[in-house]
């Protein structure tokens, strides 16, 4: 898959989303998520998925948080069952120069690849706990927001981010309820996730310039 139309097919997977749910987004701490926010890792390295990969994997909606290439299932002796579809990834690989032209060492470069979840696999049975019942990997998703070190402020009744300020302000976990599809704790880092992709448009960051709002709820 081209780089153009892995970006082309994961925007359009997000407007979906927007055009299916948006109109019943409800105030996460009185409301409702239904995301499995497991963190995907890849079962041979070990290593958490990152970046755009996350939500790449999240919208696949399988069973469970395990993937792998058709090639490292194989060497794990597990099998892909026959006419399952796989995933498409990005990850960055760095060429080494050589030649008399050579110079800074290495060029980035981003390739495709394709994986498959656990729930693919010959002989595998799924977890059907699903949703409110599921148990929680709040770990995963403690490392996950840790790593972008973003400033994380609590107090209040409000859940924003704060452009002039460049922090998140999140209501305090015991203000969140369990509601008819996630528990408080889900609600929690269901919110403080989604006011991370705000956080994300500063301009030491990926630059976003569309809004002038200083709040973005």
């Amino acid at each position: 898959m081209k780089n153009q139309d892995f970006k082309k097919e994961i925007t359009q997977q997000i407007i979906k989303l927007m055009q299916d749910n948006g109109s019943n987004w409800i105030k996460s701490w009185a409301g409702d998520t239904n995301i499995n926010l497991q963190m995907p890792i890849n079962t041979t390295t070990g290593n958490y998925y990152q970046g755009i990969n996350v939500l790449k994997l999240w919208f696949a909606e399988k069973s469970t948080n395990e993937w792998a290439t058709y090639k490292q299932w194989q060497d794990k002796d597990k099998q892909v069952k026959k006419g399952e579809k796989g995933t498409s990834i990005l990850r960055f690989i760095q060429i080494i120069k050589d030649g008399e032209n050579a110079e800074n060492g290495v060029i980035p470069i981003m390739k495709s690849f394709t994986v498959f979840n656990a729930d693919q696999l010959k002989g595998h049975q799924p977890n059907k706990n699903t949703g409110k019942g599921e148990k929680f990997n709040h770990q995963a998703a403690d490392y996950f927001i840790a790593n972008t070190k973003a400033l994380i402020k609590h107090g209040g009744e409000s859940a924003y981010y704060s452009t002039t300020g460049d922090y998140i302000n999140m209501p305090e976990m015991q203000d969140f309820i369990d509601t008819r599809d996630a528990t408080a704790e889900q609600s929690y880092y269901g919110v403080l996730l989604h006011e991370l992709t705000h956080w994300t448009k500063h301009v030491k960051r990926l630059d976003r310039k569309k809004s002038k709002k200083r709040l973005c709820v």
